[in-house]
């Protein structure tokens, strides 16, 4: 296939990869017993008592998950960019955040695929290839729209 999808990118605060990796390399993400102060501790879960309410959202707030998606190769034997873009706000509602609906609601809509025959690449497949055959990209984006998840194709060439 000649498709092929340009680097990834996700934002976030500066200094947040620097500072992620400060606390992996001193080991606060291991899940290896450590001896400290006369007991046996594991890193990651002292980490994540004195973090994990650091990084809790505030009652009434909520996320926004901006994507955009370059994709650039050949169809027809001619040179062809298509851009897709998603924005999808939490849903105050139900509480629901962005993220966790467009990762989660994506992989109930893969997994509903799987299990009524639609999808049924044997093995172990990246979700990447669900974007093989065009019946399982409409599929996905019809379902994510019933569920307020919105793509849309924004130009190209």
């Amino acid at each position: 296939d000649p498709w092929s999808p340009n680097a990834t990118q996700t934002t976030r605060a500066p200094g947040t990869a620097r500072q992620m990796s400060l606390l992996r390399d001193v080991g606060l993400f291991s899940e290896g017993l450590v001896h400290a102060g006369g007991a046996v501790i594991q890193p990651r879960d002292m980490a994540m008592s004195l973090l994990g309410p650091l990084w809790e959202m505030p009652e009434g707030e909520g996320d926004l998950t901006l994507m955009r998606i370059d994709i650039t190769g050949e169809k027809n034997g001619a040179a062809r960019t298509v851009r897709w873009e998603l924005e999808d706000h939490w849903d105050r509602e139900s509480g629901t955040l962005s993220m966790a609906r467009t990762t989660g609601y994506t992989a109930t809509v893969a997994l509903r695929m799987v299990a009524d025959g639609t999808y049924h690449e044997p093995g172990v497949s990246p979700p990447e290839y669900l974007g093989r055959e065009s019946a399982h990209v409409e599929r996905l984006l019809r379902d994510l729209a019933e569920r307020g998840i919105h793509y849309r194709e924004a130009g190209g060439d």
